[in-house]
């Protein structure tokens, strides 16, 4: 067996193997397989995102684009994936475009940042001796007050729940501890709703255990370098750019995902 050393780790990586599937994370972080197909609502999250990077972009250079040009950005993002490739739920691609107009004029007609400091900053530290935290910060900016703000941008098909708030927060927890004054967290959630809709949520990282945040970490890079691996059967597998691998046998420990329906 092969030796399998961690030296650092983001949180989305420490979610997917903690919370998902950890087969999923072999096979992208340390395998390095190929990935096959794209889900569409991955694809226009993704496109939303780079169209909300190109946008603060031109703020912070006290320039504004358009919508028919914020448009465009997104459809690059699109366009730079095999339509053989995405995998389509239950909307084609000629809703998802309407659908992300409406989304990125929803980014236009909201209130804008006035101080913006950084887009996509880059984020490390080390977590312990053996282990550095990275990520990446979507928007940081000081608001009216002066205070640092952490924005993190996500697209959810639905409102988010009290569990998705706790992820989300401590997602942006993790990059605030990059940072040696006290900041404010937020999220920027594109709701894909029918009517689409832009929620600008204040994130309260009080409720946040940093030992077992900590922890969370430290025991992913112990399963990683252990070749803990195990697959989880569940809705999400048919959309996984990894399934065809999963597919096939191995010594994977499998873990279906069974449906908890109230009495």
């Amino acid at each position: 067996m092969r030796k399998i050393q961690v030296n650092s780790l983001s949180f989305s990586t420490v979610k997917q193997f903690t919370e998902g599937c950890s087969e999923n994370v072999f096979l992208d972080k340390v395998d390095k397989a190929p990935r096959l197909g794209t889900s569409a609502a991955a694809l226009l999250g993704s496109g939303i995102h780079s169209a909300s990077e190109s946008h603060f972009r031109a703020l912070l250079i006290n320039h504004k684009l358009d919508a028919d040009v914020l448009l465009r950005v997104f459809e690059n993002r699109w366009n730079a994936v095999n339509p053989d490739n995405i995998i389509y739920g239950k909307q084609d691609k000629e809703k998802i475009f309407t659908q992300a107009k409406d989304l990125i004029s929803l980014l236009l007609e909201a209130e804008q940042p006035k101080e913006i400091l950084a887009i996509e900053k880059p984020v490390t530290y080390q977590l312990t001796d053996d282990l550095a935290v990275i990520g990446k910060a979507d928007l940081i900016y000081r608001n009216s007050q002066g205070r640092l703000v952490i924005t993190d941008v996500k697209t959810s098909a639905k409102a988010y729940s009290d569990a998705d708030l706790y992820n989300v927060t401590n997602q942006v927890y993790t990059y605030a501890l990059a940072f040696s004054e006290p900041v404010k967290l937020k999220v920027m959630l594109f709701v894909k709703t029918k009517t689409p809709r832009l929620e600008e949520i204040e994130l309260n990282a009080d409720d946040i255990d940093f030992e077992e945040w900590k922890n969370r970490f430290i025991q992913t890079k112990r399963g990683i370098e252990n070749n803990i691996r195990y697959k989880v059967r569940s809705w999400m597998c048919k959309s996984c750019s990894f399934s065809y691998l999963c597919n096939q046998k191995s010594n994977c420990v499998e873990i279906p995902i069974i449906e908890r329906k109230a009495a």
